[in-house]
């Protein structure tokens, strides 16, 4: 494989990494404002 190609899949996973974590971080966050916004 050359430099392009490995640069490729690199950034796919990290961006594949990166929208799995948003996806994990952002329900329980969006939970704690929604809650802070129903309880203010």
């Amino acid at each position: 494989m050359d430099k392009q190609t490995i640069a490729d899949k690199i950034m796919e996973t990290v961006v594949n990494g990166l929208a799995i974590m948003m996806m994990v971080a952002g329900i329980p966050y969006f939970l704690f404002i929604l809650c802070q916004f129903l309880l203010w």
